[in-house]
């Protein structure tokens, strides 16, 4: 029997585009296979939506 604890870990990916399509495409691509998907909007920084999260 396995018993590695990341084989239930749920892994976060975290989008950033200025394509407001792209953004939604890969979203629900992503989530249908299991990834927690975060975005940044353009004129942010990408790191500033994980603070804390990581």
């Amino acid at each position: 029997m396995n018993h590695n604890p990341n084989l239930n870990m749920t892994r976060t990916i975290l989008i950033v585009d200025d394509e407001e399509d792209i953004v939604e495409l890969l979203r629900i691509f992503l989530e249908k296979e299991n990834y927690a998907v975060r975005e940044a909007a353009m004129g942010r920084k990408p790191g500033s939506s994980f603070r804390g999260n990581i």
